[in-house]
């Protein structure tokens, strides 16, 4: 794909910039971790952008951090998180 335009240079580029299945917070934060990464079209390719929006009008949750002690730290965790939001 990084290549793509140098070896196609005449075709034309569609940014697909709407998602369906995630949230917009989702989103945000996966962006944020991405964007200095050097390997992306966007910095192949003059004047992309690539901002994805989110087609869902509402957030459930806001994503957020958790740095585990282990492996069994991880999934104690992450089942209470879930047994929390059975519970709401």
């Amino acid at each position: 794909m990084l290549d793509f335009t140098s070896q196609y240079p005449d075709a034309k580029i569609i940014v697909l910039d709407k998602n369906y299945r995630s949230q917009q917070a989702i989103l945000d934060a996966a962006a944020s971790l991405i964007e200095h990464n050097t390997e992306r079209l966007i910095s192949r390719i003059p004047k992309l952008e690539k901002n994805l929006h989110s087609q869902r009008d509402f957030d459930l949750v806001t994503p957020s951090l958790y740095l585990a002690q282990s492996d069994l730290d991880e999934q104690h965790y992450i089942i209470s998180q879930i047994e929390a939001l059975l519970q709401k």
